[in-house]
């Protein structure tokens, strides 16, 4: 057989693999919405449990968050210059994970976490600031302009995963592969930083619910923007997941990966603490921001060990959804000769080859 017909078939063979994984994945979650002591928000999740089509795309959903951040490593290093599409990256994986969980999930369900369109509403003040030509596209088109807000919006809520995840990547290759003797990541930071921040004015400063931004911590310790705090411990839950990754590929020692992921643990919680309000008042209820978002929960006690508990469930449940469709994308580590000469022993002891 050619080389390129081999091509394929390993692709047509990793296709049908993530096909039936990710319909396996949607059932059971479909399965899990329709039993007795199902929570509210998973039974409204799909529409009457869902069908076969809703089980396959919301499991493409789940499977796409490895797979695409993998991606966006590959191109990311593909050229020196290949850094500067990291934000057509991003938009392109959100957008595909965004089409993934439309057709999934109820309107009802996208609309509690990103908030109902208003583009299309009567009296809103904002279309006044829009171009004429856009209002008069809204105007014409009012579907399609739901849509384009909502995936604005999915866009600077998502995008910021697989950044994070690529960067985390990014970082332990290089440093495992070349030590000291790495490459210069200045460019690649200071891009993800501008994006972040892009999502960032989405999220929080045009939000249009408050589903999000009133957990918020409103002073954050060392006068440090809570959404920064929020953002880092996103990238340690990241690192967590480079870490399952590289163990997966044997780049790292298993050992050495699940030492440092448990370092990580505590830390993680903490740093989610300082970007979190401790005290949230709604429904009749006082509690922590943390303890609702790992739990659910709005009463009871909350003490720092169920706190880093809860913390370390959901490191893993991270690492399991993105470890796999990391090595799908990514499965070995060949340091790239343009980016700091010849290779030698890693800084961790593996073999930079």
């Amino acid at each position: 057989m050619l080389p390129f017909g081999r091509a394929w078939l390993r692709w047509l063979r990793l296709g049908l693999l993530v096909t039936v994984v990710a319909f396996l994945v949607g059932v059971m979650v479909g399965l899990l919405g329709r039993l007795p002591g199902a929570p509210g928000n998973l039974k409204e999740l799909m529409w009457r449990g869902g069908n076969a089509l809703n089980w396959l795309m919301f499991g493409l959903c789940v499977c796409w968050l490895g797979i695409g951040s993998g991606f966006m490593v590959r191109a990311v290093r593909r050229r020196p210059a290949s850094v500067l599409l990291l934000p057509l990256l991003a938009v392109g994986v959100s957008v595909v994970s965004f089409a993934f969980l439309s057709l999934s999930v109820t309107p009802e369900s996208l609309h509690d976490i990103l908030g109902v369109p208003v583009w299309t509403q009567n009296g809103w003040q904002g279309t006044e600031n829009l171009a004429p030509v856009v209002q008069q596209g809204i105007a014409l088109y009012p579907k399609a302009a739901d849509y384009i807000e909502m995936g604005a919006r999915y866009i600077g809520l998502y995008a910021p995963i697989p950044i994070l995840v690529s960067l985390a990547v990014v970082l332990l290759g290089d440093y495992v592969s070349y030590g000291r003797r790495a490459p210069n990541r200045l460019p690649l930071l200071a891009i993800s930083i501008g994006l972040l921040w892009l999502c960032k004015l989405i999220v929080v400063d045009h939000a249009v619910t408050d589903n999000l931004v009133e957990l918020m911590a409103r002073r954050a310790p060392l006068g440090i923007p809570a959404m920064v705090w929020l953002y880092l411990a996103l990238f340690l839950l990241a690192l967590g997941a480079a870490l399952a990754w590289g163990a997966m590929i044997r780049l790292l020692s298993p050992r050495l990966a699940l030492c440092l992921g448990l370092l990580l643990l505590p830390l993680g919680c903490l740093v989610a603490a300082q970007g979190l309000e401790g005290h949230v008042e709604k429904y009749g209820h006082r509690f922590s921001a943390l303890q609702f978002l790992l739990t659910g929960e709005r009463t009871g006690d909350w003490s720092a060990a169920a706190g880093i508990a809860s913390w370390a469930a959901v490191q893993i449940v991270f690492a399991l959804l993105f470890a796999p469709g990391l090595k799908l994308a990514i499965p070995g580590w060949r340091p790239v000769e343009w980016r700091a000469g010849r290779a030698g022993q890693g800084k961790l002891g593996v073999p930079a080859a």
